[in-house]
């Protein structure tokens, strides 16, 4: 990475007020800036892939309170505070403190208290994915901490842990039925991964607030969605005030819904409602199509076989109607990332209809290449995802093949074009492959695959080679019956990924903790 530094350090001297003196307080200053070439994990509190980061070492010299505050052309930045090590598979491990917008205007402002004899690591980031741009960190407390200044272009790695077990937790009842798709994100701002997951004959979502050891608070809190068959949800900031937002698809009514979060777990009703653009909408991303730094959406129509393009405005609200595009046949599931190197967001979707991945380069303003690219998947690909597979830093993609039992692996070239792995698909140890998690799950600083089979009721995990190429999948057994949606977190925050898979039949989601035997 190539990084522009500037070091300024003021300090206001000792002041004698009413015969008391003040302690002395140093400013020190470090400019920097998040590029294309910067490394990638994922944030604490976020399941997305793509986020850039600079890890900073904080020299402490001298015990006391430090204030970080940053200044960047990034409209929304993001700061945490590690202690001793800090390690981009495991980022919720070892932190200290964060923070999104504490000083305002999407800057943070993490405050906390240091001790001499301890290291400490700064990571600046930002809210959104794919985000660049150059920033400044101005750090207040009784000494200089960037002297020396040292970026670090490495971080030690967690331990790699060869054996993985998984530990099932006692069931959390959705206090609905049918869940259906679930992430997970930190709605109430305490610094735990919490859930939330779609009641799909129930209409409602379910929030499950974490309390950071693996457990959730219950009861959960059910919201409707003013509408029928809700489907898929994203999580993100759609009206800018600093809380995480729902975007939902209901199925059966054609809409879109919206709750705005109040930044304790808990959604503003009703839930603001539109026109998905088409028919039986199912999967939805959150995205800056136009470069505005305001989060926009995307919907597949299944029903329609069209996707649909909502630009955000950051109120909350969107342009309306959205710009639809023609799909092949069924589209259901959909992800976003810059496949051909423009720095503008394109988006691929699978249609299981026609057994095709569909790859639409994104223009930069918010419209798309109308004629879409076509490769061909295994039979009824239900699931999309995209991740950097084989260490190249350009994305790659998988996509989970339902009637066939199979994934297929898709390596990016950066321009736009995909080529087959080899061996470009794999086996699943259950019929049905419905979702699939990307995430680090063994520390070995390379991602890895969890699929959940519908069929089967199983989970098999994939473990990376780091070279586009997986290893044979590993079962695993679920107490859920007709598994659905599943996602990678660590939910007990002891540094390695935990599982949580929806189960429809049993109206419940099913919590499995890593260990590593």
């Amino acid at each position: 990475m190539v990084t522009i530094i500037v070091f300024a350090l003021l300090a206001f001297h000792s002041l004698t007020v009413f015969g008391t003196t003040q302690p002395l307080i140093i400013f020190s200053k470090h400019s920097s800036e998040l590029t294309l070439n910067s490394g990638i994990y994922t944030r604490n509190g976020s399941s997305g892939v793509n986020y850039y980061y600079e890890a900073i070492e904080v020299q402490v010299n001298t015990t006391g309170n430090y204030t970080f505050t940053s200044s960047s052309s990034i409209e929304d930045t993001y700061g945490y505070l590690y202690q001793r090590n800090f390690y981009p598979s495991a980022p919720s491990y070892n932190i200290v403190s964060k923070d999104d917008n504490g000083a305002g205007n999407g800057q943070f402002q993490v405050i906390a208290a240091l001790r001499s004899d301890t290291k400490y690591i700064l990571v600046f980031t930002t809210f959104h994915e794919n985000n660049t741009g150059s920033f400044s960190i101005l750090t207040s407390g009784p000494d200089n901490v960037f002297n020396p200044i040292e970026v670090l272009s490495t971080t030690t790695p967690m331990p790699i842990c060869d054996t993985l077990e998984f530990k099932e937790q006692p069931m959390l009842n959705t206090s609905g039925t049918a869940p259906q798709s679930a992430i997970s994100a930190d709605f109430n701002n305490d610094g735990h991964s919490d859930l939330a997951v779609t009641n799909y004959d129930t209409n409602t979502v379910s929030i499950f607030l974490g309390i950071g050891n693996g457990s959730f608070q219950s009861p959960s809190m059910n919201f409707s969605t003013k509408g029928i068959n809700p489907y898929w949800l994203v999580a993100n900031d759609f009206n800018s005030d600093g809380n995480l937002d729902l975007a939902i698809t209901n199925e059966q009514s054609n809409t879109v819904a919206i709750l705005l979060g109040l930044g304790n777990g808990s959604f503003k009703l009703p839930a603001i409602t539109f026109a998905s653009g088409g028919s039986l909408p199912s999967s939805i991303i959150a995205t800056d199509l136009n470069n505005d730094n305001k989060i926009d959406l995307v919907v597949t129509n299944t029903g329609s076989d069209n996707i649909t393009v909502f630009l955000g405005i950051g109120n909350g609200t969107f342009q309306l109607p959205g710009k639809s595009y023609t799909a092949a046949s069924l589209p259901s599931s959909i992800t976003s990332g810059d496949f051909n190197g423009d720095d503008n967001i394109d988006l691929a979707v699978v249609s299981r209809g026609s057994n095709k991945l569909l790859i639409y380069f994104g223009l930069g303003n918010g419209t798309l290449w109308s004629n879409f690219t076509s490769y061909t998947t295994g039979l009824f690909p239900y699931v999309v995802r995209s991740a950097d597979f084989n260490g190249d830093s350009k994305l790659d993609l998988v996509v989970g093949n339902f009637y066939s039992n199979s994934i297929s692996i898709f390596l990016g070239t950066g321009t736009g074009t995909f080529i087959m792995a080899s061996p470009s698909t794999y086996p699943t140890t259950g019929a049905g492959p419905i979702d699939i998690a990307i995430q680090d799950l063994n520390g070995d600083a390379v991602v890895d695959l969890a699929v959940s089979n519908q069929i089967g009721n199983t989970i098999t995990m994939f473990l990376s080679n780091g070279n586009g190429t997986f290893q044979q999948g590993k079962n695993y057994s679920s107490t859920g019956k007709k598994l659905q949606s599943i996602i990678a977190q660590d939910f007990n925050e002891d540094g390695m990924y935990d599982l949580t898979v929806t189960s429809q039949n049993t109206n419940a989601l099913t919590i499995l903790l890593t260990q590593c035997v």
